[in-house]
């Protein structure tokens, strides 16, 4: 086919007429400039000029400046025959295709706490003999595919179950030892049984990271956060995470704080407190959470903030931030950060052997989706795992138009696809432009 009076010459590859603006990227204003952030990238900048003021001009003729190259090499403008959804999809099955293998371990199910908000009914046990063994032999038979290894202890509580970390930890580490596999492992703890000998144990058992929370000063932590008889916590846990802080241990410790009505005008005071205890020590950090009706006895008299979640959890964030701490923020940002729920290289193994998917959701049947064998066998249920791996926003439109949708893929929490048949967007994408300038923020006061 031919078409008369028309002319074409092939454009120069340095011109501005083979680029064009990323379909990610974000603008805000901010202390009189403008932060550009994008999504597929995970960068950040701070310039004078928003996006629709930095004139890209058409014409063959027209060299890229070192201006627009800077946008260009870091991904705020990309080469105009890109299709960025799909370089953004890549990415995510590289991550579910990549020789690591996950596991969240619950050692026991039971719970030295009986915390007001809690999802679990604690009707199972100890992980029994029998199934520590399954997993030993389902991971000698299956290692040879792997080059990392991640364990995550949760529970119940894991450390009034210790022997068994103990016990699974030494045989997992050598296992990663003789085939050359690394091996790292975090814990998701109370806090109260984390005294500074077991730091030191765990330590030399792979245990580099954990989650303790704490949710505000004694008088409202302990009325969210008592002992099975009733009695406070807090002055327990904020020793512990003294005795830490004292130790020169290359830890990481992430102290989570679940605010409520109750609660959200004492965390600047705990904030505070804390402060005197941690100091500007860059190994913790803090993640603030609001309660939600999770699933547990109490739901329905719960305080959750409702509609002023949002907002409040910023406003928290923020005080966190002036105050000179690490708020987690930047987690929040990065690409691929899809729910562990939706990788099919992670198992949560509970300690009667049933093979979940969420953490949450454990009396749920569609979480249920298989099961660890003494022989060491695992039982998938292949229609069961595809709602959890295979049922993200990869073909839904409105997903694939959101600015958002290369940090969670419609995939922040598979639950609520699951149990309610909406789009479980991610935090970020309400009040966007306020979540990028805290982490601006964050990352400014880190700069200094």
């Amino acid at each position: 086919m031919e078409f008369s009076g028309l002319r074409h010459k092939k454009p120069k590859e340095n011109s501005l007429e083979n680029v064009k603006w990323s379909q990610f990227n974000i603008t805000m204003p901010f202390n009189g400039k403008y932060l550009l952030y994008n999504t597929l990238s995970g960068n950040l900048i701070l310039s004078t000029s928003c996006f629709d003021e930095l004139p890209i001009r058409y014409s063959q003729d027209i060299p890229i400046d070192e201006q627009h190259q800077t946008l260009l090499k870091l991904g705020f403008l990309v080469p105009s025959t890109v299709n960025e959804l799909a370089i953004s999809r890549y990415q995510l099955e590289k991550r579910k295709t990549k020789l690591s293998q996950g596991l969240t371990i619950l050692p026991t199910e039971k719970c030295n706490f009986r915390c007001v908000y809690c999802y679990e009914e604690f009707t199972k046990g100890r992980m029994t003999s029998e199934i520590q063994a399954g997993l030993i032999k389902w991971a000698h038979s299956n290692i040879r595919y792997w080059k990392e290894l991640t364990v995550s202890w949760f529970g119940g509580e894991p450390l009034i179950a210790f022997d068994i970390v103990e016990r699974l930890s030494t045989e997992l580490m050598d296992l990663c030892v003789k085939n050359d596999v690394s091996y790292l492992a975090v814990m998701t703890t109370n806090g109260y049984l984390l005294d500074i000998n077991r730091v030191h144990r765990l330590f030399n058992l792979g245990v580099q990271s954990y989650q303790i929370t704490l949710d505000g000063p004694e008088k409202q932590h302990d009325h969210n956060r008592k002992l099975v008889n009733g009695e406070g916590t807090f002055q327990t846990i904020q020793k512990n995470i003294a005795d830490i802080a004292k130790t020169d241990l290359p830890v990481k410790v992430t102290i989570r704080i679940n605010i409520d009505k109750d609660n959200v005008n004492f965390i600047k005071t705990m904030l505070d407190s804390l402060i005197t205890i941690i100091g500007d020590d860059m190994r913790f950090k803090f993640r603030i959470f609001p309660v939600g009706r999770w699933g547990g006895l109490q739901d329905e008299s719960l305080p959750v903030l409702e509609d002023k979640a949002d907002f409040y959890l910023r406003n928290c964030i923020e005080y966190a931030i002036d105050r000179g701490l690490l708020s987690g923020i930047d987690e929040f940002f990065q690409p691929n950060l899809i729910c562990y729920a939706a990788l099919p290289n992670h198992f949560v193994i509970g300690s009667d052997g049933t093979i979940y998917k969420c953490t949450v959701a454990l009396d749920n049947p569609a979480n249920r989706v298989g099961r660890l064998l003494p022989s060491g066998q695992v039982v998938i249920d292949d229609q069961l795992m595809a709602l959890w791996v295979a049922n993200d926003g990869e073909n839904d439109s409105i997903c694939g138009r959101c600015k958002v949708y290369p940090v969670c893929h419609g995939a922040a929490c598979p639950l609520i696809r699951i149990e309610s048949n909406t789009k479980p967007c991610h935090p970020i994408k309400e009040n966007t432009g306020e979540w990028i300038r805290l982490l601006a923020k964050e990352a400014s006061s880190r700069a200094k």
